[in-house]
């Protein structure tokens, strides 16, 4: 029989995955959560340029609401058993294009594409919503978060409750305003919102509460991790945008296969707790090296594509020469 003292240790340390004691820095790691969650989320996968930050609305309903979101799910993180963090994933792709842009149930959304009306049931795109987010369950919270961690020293219990209700409240505030402010959308939405936040609801309720099962306490050499962040990006643009030319909402089934496989990884390899910061930041980097050669491409056309990608190389050549030494 484990002693209550120990088995009480161990569900601590469960808890603790990307996190440190709350105390001196938690202001250093808001700042760094704030700045990257936007950064990694619209700036780095070129869907915003620098040119519109200094735009008063891109900076309230585009960029602001990352950063409120990923505080308050970095303080939710650290209130739950690591393993039970995959339940938190979903919520910002559901919060940022469900809630915010809504574009899981508009088929004119601009950013479609060939995913436009494509597997539509229910009234939602299932091939664009499945992307989104597993694409917003990177950029949107394990970038930031781990990113955060790594420069802060710091981690999601340096996270006030107080300011996490704060984050939660002004979320919610610019969440309902976007509403009010396109017309129709609670007469034409209003069920599809109500839907999502109920998910959203459920979904925490999970990570608070779901009985999952512990990964083994051996994690992969870190060349897995690399891998797993290299393939992400071509995986999940494979399983939608490429498939759907093709063979339409069948993708959804391959769709499927790709979310179960990297649901897996995290799972057993990238939230384990015995995984070390070197492994997760060389997830990162393997990550962001094709937005980074994308972007790069793109500054032939516009630079300011290009230093932005440029920038991204250099993270990259800068996470890669400070951890994969330690990882090794």
């Amino acid at each position: 029989m484990v002693p209550p003292a120990e088995e009480a240790g161990k569900a601590h340390r469960e808890r603790r995955v990307l996190t440190v004691k709350r105390g001196v820095g938690a202001n250093r790691y808001l700042l760094a959560l704030a700045v990257a969650a936007p950064l990694c989320a619209e700036i780095v996968n070129g869907s915003t340029s620098f040119s519109e930050i200094e735009r008063p609305f891109a900076a309230l309903f585009t960029l602001l609401p990352y950063s409120l979101l990923a505080v308050w799910l970095a303080f939710v993180s650290a209130a739950v058993p690591a393993r039970n963090v995959l339940f938190l994933l979903p919520i910002p792709g559901l919060v940022i294009e469900g809630l915010g842009t809504r574009s899981f149930f508009d088929p004119a959304f601009a950013d479609l594409s060939t995913l436009s009306g494509v597997g539509l049931f229910a009234g939602v795109q299932w091939p664009w919503t499945l992307s989104l987010i597993a694409s917003h369950a990177m950029t949107s919270f394990i970038l930031p978060l781990t990113l955060a961690a790594a420069v802060s020293g710091q981690g999601p219990a340096a996270i006030a409750e107080r300011t996490a209700k704060v984050c939660a409240i002004l979320l919610f505030f610019i969440l309902v305003l976007a509403w009010l402010v396109a017309p129709g959308t609670l007469s034409r939405h209003g069920v599809a919102l109500a839907a999502t936040l109920a998910v959203v609801a459920l979904l925490i309720f999970l990570a608070g509460k779901a009985r999952v099962a512990s990964p083994p306490r051996r994690v992969a050499a870190w060349p897995w991790f690399f891998v797993a962040g290299l393939l992400f990006v071509p995986a999940n643009w494979f399983a939608s945008f490429f498939l759907a030319e093709r063979i339409g909402a069948y993708t959804v089934l391959v769709q499927f296969a790709f979310l179960v496989a990297y649901a897996w990884f995290l799972w057993r390899e990238f939230f384990n707790p015995a995984a070390d910061e070197p492994r997760r930041m060389v997830f990162v980097a393997g990550y962001l090296i094709p937005h980074a050669i994308a972007l790069s491409l793109l500054g032939w056309i516009d630079l300011q594509y290009g230093v932005v990608g440029w920038l991204t190389l250099a993270a990259v050549l800068v996470i890669g020469a400070r951890f994969l030494r330690k990882a090794s």
